[in-house]
């Protein structure tokens, strides 16, 4: 019989003793396996080498893609990583003990062995790393089709400026944000981190002892594997959902749920000392103990701001979000407007969860109810099934998938399998456990640059964009930084050409806009001192400045990010020509008293928000205000990175 062993146990014992190529990884339980003779020739590709162990050269290139090369010592990487990914996965596993190359792999009837079977996942991974990289080099990510930029205009004014690193467009190919390039910068950091947690010396110890190679190498791969990711990631944000799934009727017995946004008000504690029979106290948890008139004043307090809010000329859920951004106390979910995505049953109290999970309940529906935490005015936003999401999910990972396959089908990879040779490590690293970990709130880190001039004869409100688009642009920096999601120039002209005249923006544009662009709105401050402290407590600012320092005209829009360690501020301003002649553009931050001197009044927005305390993967729950959610709660936005991430993780891996 072809590859199988006749002589028995003596065999094993013998191999086990020479200790030829044998993985030490923590192996609880040990399968049975089909054990095979080793022999080259037996099949193509991965298949035609019977055992790849042996002496090895490290520099040795054993595949390519074009100039992009691999070597053993880097190959030993991903093969390493490979076995210890499988081993956290519920599949058929090898016997760990003994030689993986004497092993039957009944996984792939393309290759005999599991030596050949990681293997080729190994240089299938790469070959996604180095495919998604060399796209991202020569493709970048597509842009708005009606961006226009001048190359001359360009070079004239931008070249060796700081603020280029975040313009629009300005590279050709896909450039890391900040947070990915000091990710990868720090990988040395997290593998003598994580060389501590294995009880090795260090990181170089950790790369001889689990993966059979160098620091160097090991860096270098794992720094390739999160290249590919991030531009992964941000062709993933390109991608919508298959929302077509929303209009497939839903089984009769699929799980409901919701998705809403909550104004949550706390009784305050009553001053009458005739009203104070019940003690007033607020739990840790968030559950609040107050005499009858508190309660009563506070549902008062709640009805009157649902009126008010219904009795607005916009009442829509964007504006209903920014009336839980100023008046919400429920810390979690006030920065992001009171929205709660994707709520199952059990997770809510049962007051709310009565009314949220009502089958008759409609988009846009509200109501005061009363709960132990407060009274909570609530919005319904939406409402689906989890088999429904899981659908979606499905279809969104589909279209993941293929952007790896489109990759590497783009750029092929070439394999020499006679130079490979694989040396033994204990494999018990994974790929999640150097894959960036992605939260979902790091696609803009810092705020982007868009300029006005970029966009050649396009019309804002019938006045053209290079003369009158100051006021959009900043509108376009502030929206895509602080929601995280791309509003280009254009696209914030095609939605609101009616606040533009021949005067440039109105100023109401900035708080009006939010019921669309789904950002907050803080409010105007004029006084200086005021705008500072809003700077230094991390909000960013529109400021409207007259003429003088910062244009000729009537006036101009520009926006204040944040203060640098030194006191001075960056600026994103979309005049081209001001890179030219202002100082402050040549290092990207500018003295406070250069915005000050002309400046009519500021606009404050809501911060950038980066985690949500009411999730389990970007928050911390132990810290919650309010223990309103429960303890499972993913927001949106961490769910859909998980997605992504575990898409990569088996796309590539």
């Amino acid at each position: 019989m072809k590859g199988k062993l006749r002589c028995g146990i003596f065999v094993l014992c013998a191999i086990a003793a020479l200790g030829l190529g044998l993985y030490a990884v923590k192996q609880t339980e040990f399968p049975t396996v089909e054990f095979i003779i080793p022999y080259d020739g037996a099949g193509e590709g991965v298949a035609s080498i019977g055992e790849y162990s042996g002496e090895a050269n490290p520099d040795q290139i054993v595949a390519e893609i074009g100039d992009m090369a691999l070597t053993n010592a880097q190959l030993q990487v991903y093969y390493c990583a490979q076995i210890a990914s499988h081993q956290r996965k519920d599949m058929m596993q090898p016997d760990l003990r003994l030689p993986l190359s004497w092993q039957k792999c009944p996984l792939d009837e393309n290759v005999d062995s599991w030596e050949q079977y990681f293997l080729n996942q190994a240089l299938d991974t790469w070959h996604a790393a180095q495919a998604l990289t060399l796209q991202g080099d020569d493709q970048g990510l597509l842009l708005d089709e009606r961006y226009a930029p001048s190359e001359k205009l360009h070079e004239q004014y931008l070249t060796d400026k700081p603020a280029t690193a975040y313009l629009y467009g300005y590279s050709d190919g896909y450039q890391l944000n900040t947070l990915h390039r000091e990710y990868i910068e720090q990988l040395p950091d997290l593998f003598d981190t994580l060389a501590e947690e294995l009880d090795y010396y260090d990181g170089e110890e950790l790369a001889r002892m689990e993966f059979g190679t160098t620091e160097e190498a090991l860096c270098q791969a794992a720094g390739l594997f999160n290249q590919g990711y991030s531009y992964y990631t941000a062709l993933g944000y390109l991608i919508e959902s298959d929302e077509s799934q929303m209009n497939v009727e839903p089984g009769q017995h699929e799980e409901p749920c919701v998705s809403f946004r909550q104004v949550l008000l706390i009784p305050e504690k009553p001053f009458n000392a005739a009203e104070t029979g019940v003690p007033y106290q607020i739990a840790e948890d968030g559950t609040v103990s107050c005499a009858e008139s508190g309660w009563t004043k506070c549902e008062k307090k709640a009805r009157t701001l649902l009126k008010s809010w219904e009795e607005y000329f916009l009442c829509t859920e964007g504006t209903f979000g920014q009336l839980a951004y100023t008046e919400s106390e429920d810390a979690a979910s006030q920065p992001n407007g009171g929205y709660y995505g994707d709520v199952v049953r059990g997770q809510v109290p049962a007051s709310l969860e009565e009314w949220l999970f009502d089958p008759q309940r409609e988009v846009g529906d509200t109501t005061v109810i009363r709960s132990d935490y407060g009274v909570h005015i609530l919005y319904f936003s939406n409402g689906t099934t989890v088999e429904q999401k899981a659908r979606i999910d499905e279809a969104t990972m589909e279209k993941l998938l293929e952007l790896i396959e489109t990759a590497k089908a783009q750029y092929p990879m070439e394999v020499d399998y006679a130079a490979i040779s694989l040396q033994p490590g204990n494999a018990s690293v994974s790929y999640d456990d150097f894959l960036y970990g992605d939260i979902a709130h790091e696609r803009y880190p810092e705020m982007p640059l868009y300029l006005q001039n970029d966009y050649g004869s396009f019309t804002y409100g019938g006045y053209p964009l290079t003369t009158h688009g100051c006021g959009i642009c900043s509108l376009a920096m502030v929206a895509t930084y602080v929601t995280d999601t791309e509003w280009t120039p254009t696209e914030l002209s095609d939605m609101f050409g009616d606040y533009c005249s021949f005067m440039g923006t109105d100023v109401c544009l900035f708080w009006q806009a939010l019921s669309e662009v789904d950002y907050y709105f803080k409010g105007y401050v004029y006084k200086d001192d005021e705008a500072w402290q809003a700077l230094e407590d991390g909000f960013c600012i529109i400021v409207r400045e007259r003429g003088g320092y910062w244009t000729n005209g009537c006036g101009h829009y520009i926006t204040l990010e944040k203060l640098t360690e030194n006191g001075q501020v960056v600026v994103r301003d979309s005049s081209l020509l001001n890179f030219g002649k202002l100082e402050g553009h040549a290092v990207d931050a500018f003295d406070w008293d250069k915005i000050t001197g002309q400046a009519a009044v500021y606009l404050v927005f809501g911060k950038k928000v980066t985690q949500n305390d009411a999730c389990v993967r970007c928050g911390d729950p132990s810290i919650k205000t309010v223990q309103l959610i429960g303890d499972s709660y993913t927001c949106p936005k961490c769910d859909t990175a998980l997605l992504r991430r575990n898409t990569y993780l088996l796309g590539t891996a």
